[in-house]
């Protein structure tokens, strides 16, 4: 470990006379983390648009109109006699969901003559639709509920003989890990790991990929009397603690201003964190060992980082995604920290089960180290010197 605090204070000097560098491990990760915030604050989508082609015009339909309003997650925006005038709002954005009204709703209701009540969803956004959907049946179950009761009321029927009719079996349900089904926690916090691992990864590869472009990787070389790994410890250490800190500051603010749930154990958690950052550090070690080429890498981590998110679980059920997929998705360290991040901050699951799930990452980390002496042939030879 020869040299690693020379290389370690020569580093620091190029952190801050590097304004890419200052902006790849300080500025950007702080202002990408108040950017997911301020996106996903809100946690849960409120007053989408919807249009209501009423073309009944009665006691019912206006009963309709403001019990949908009343919805958080709908707004009556709209209240249109056309349905194709409707269907073009949809077509142009402007709504997310049609709820057609038709002549005589109300009478054929009070009939008995079941008249059909149809709703036009714009399902492109799944979770989107899903939640509109969802708000927009409970509302009209309830209201053909109190029709129901109503009605058979005026017939004589008691509101304790009426209500095995109305609801015939009673459902208890209980929404377990994210009860208030936030985007926040379930998209957000995702995307601040994934800020971080972005920066992490490309901020390493740019600092040891422009030694290389430079010609300045013989000099580390000369520092450490020709260890590559004390040269790589030295050269990414300033780097481990910045990010790690950066990490302590999105805990911060997930724990403390969001009031993200913390069910477990909050150590675990950034133990994980810790190793995230060493994981993708090694990745990006990876990739100029095996390239040798600063653009090439820094156009595959981007793409690497990127694709995590996809391949996790989290977007996608992992146990819905083709076995090749599933495979795939091990190849990822955030993979495995996004288990241990929900099994600790959502679910309290046992410590012997979330640590399991650091052990994979640990290979990426001595695969780093194994190609110490393929990096030490990039530095010392002019060859490899001066490619972009």
């Amino acid at each position: 470990m020869k040299g690693v605090d020379k290389i370690f204070v020569r580093e620091l000097r190029r952190i801050r006379a590097s304004k890419s560098l200052m902006f790849g491990c300080i500025f950007g990760p702080l202002l990408s983390f108040m950017l997911v915030i301020a996106i996903f604050y809100k946690g849960v989508p409120n007053d989408l648009p919807v249009a209501i082609v009423d073309q009944d015009n009665s006691a019912l339909s206006n009963k309709i109109y403001s019990w949908i309003d009343a919805t958080s997650i709908a707004e009556s925006t709209y209240r249109l006699n056309s349905l194709s005038e409707a269907k073009i709002l949809m077509e142009k954005g402007k709504v997310d969901a049609i709820i057609f009204l038709q002549e005589d709703f109300e009478r054929d209701v009070l009939k008995g003559v079941k008249p059909e009540l149809p709703l036009f969803f714009n399902n492109t956004n799944i979770v989107k639709g899903s939640l509109l959907y969802k708000g927009i049946y409970t509302c009209l179950s309830t209201v053909k509920a109190g029709l129901k009761m109503k009605i058979r009321t005026k017939k004589g029927y008691s509101n304790a003989a009426l209500m095995p009719s109305v609801q015939p079996i009673p459902f208890d349900s209980h929404l377990l890990y994210n009860p208030y089904t936030s985007y926040m926690y379930f998209c957000g916090m995702a995307i601040l790991a994934i800020m971080l691992i972005a920066f992490t990864m490309l901020t390493s590869v740019f600092a040891l990929g422009t030694e290389i472009r430079w010609g300045t990787s013989y000099k580390l070389m000369r520092i450490t009397n020709g260890s590559s790994l004390s040269a790589i410890v030295g050269k990414m250490l300033p780097y481990t603690l910045i990010f790690i800190g950066q990490a302590l500051i999105m805990d911060l603010l997930m724990f403390a201003v969001i009031k993200a749930p913390l069910n477990g154990s909050l150590l675990t958690i950034i133990l994980s964190q810790v190793i995230l950052v060493l994981t993708y550090q090694s990745v990006a070690i990876l990739l100029i060992s095996l390239t040798a080429n600063l653009r090439l890498c820094l156009s595959l981590g981007a793409a690497y980082t990127m694709m995590a998110l996809s391949f996790s679980g989290l977007t996608f059920p992992a146990m819905g995604m083709p076995l090749g997929a599933k495979i795939f998705s091990y190849l990822f360290p955030f993979t495995y920290y996004l288990k241990i991040f929900i099994s600790q901050s959502a679910k309290n699951i046992d410590l012997s089960i979330a640590l399991y799930d650091l052990l994979p990452m640990f290979v990426f980390i001595v695969l780093a180290i194994l190609t110490a002496g393929r990096l030490k042939n990039i530095f010392i030879e002019e060859k490899y010197w001066g490619k972009r």
